[in-house]
């Protein structure tokens, strides 16, 4: 992968593509279906309040998860057609897939600490070497519907969750941003290495390989 010493400190981001000419996003649509490899921000989510749960609390408690970087990896073609149902007052989909991302820098640094991520391991991250993560470029102010732009993000293919779709179209005018959206290859790159890691089998052993034994 190149000598030790070209590589970019621990803490420094990859640098940014240059050209345009294959663009890694494209800017949200308001008012339009969810897309996959969409990505949006400060989305909350309700959980159950487990200590009041497991107290007998009744009704039920919940408590509100803010995640402030997802990205959408339910089907197109489910969200199109619920889309449709729903500008007449049905639904067709219960809930919205969503795999949460974090700020390069911030996630980094978390690494660091609860896996004790060295440098060599970090640069498999950004490269998308590791089958963990994915790392995505910042993406440029006049690709975020927001006219923003995006920092570097990591997404985590261990922390992902669903939210009732009707309730995230009502966030969406609550407080929850859509911003971009992946273009094409790069949500299939994605959604590739996202379902790669969740279909891995780890052995409980490698198989040991003894040199001359069919010799």
């Amino acid at each position: 992968m190149g000598d030790e010493e070209n590589r970019p400190p621990q803490s420094e981001a990859p640098q940014q593509a240059e050209s345009d000419a294959h663009p890694a996003y494209l800017p949200s649509v308001a008012d339009d279906s969810l897309w996959q490899g969409e990505i949006l921000t400060d989305l909350k989510q309700l959980k159950v309040d487990l200590a009041a749960l497991k107290a007998g609390a009744d009704p039920l408690k919940f408590l509100s998860v803010n995640h402030s970087f997802v990205v959408v990896l339910s089907r197109d073609c489910d969200l199109l057609s619920d889309f449709g149902v729903r500008a007449g007052g049905g639904s067709e989909l219960d809930d919205v897939f969503f795999c949460e991302a974090f700020e390069q820098e911030e996630y980094h640094q978390q690494l660091k600490r609860t896996l004790n991520m060295n440098s060599r391991e970090w640069r498999r991250v950004y490269e998308n070497q590791d089958e963990r993560f994915e790392f995505l470029e910042a993406a440029p102010k006049h690709a975020d519907l927001c006219g923003l732009g995006l920092p570097p993000l990591i997404v985590d293919f261990r922390v992902f969750f669903t939210v009732p779709t009707d309730e995230v179209y009502a966030r969406l005018k609550l407080g929850t941003r859509r911003r971009c959206r992946l273009n094409l290859l790069y949500c299939e790159h994605l959604l590739h290495r996202f379902s790669s890691f969740q279909s891995s089998v780890p052995l409980p052993k490698p198989h040991v390989y003894v040199r001359g034994a069919t010799e």
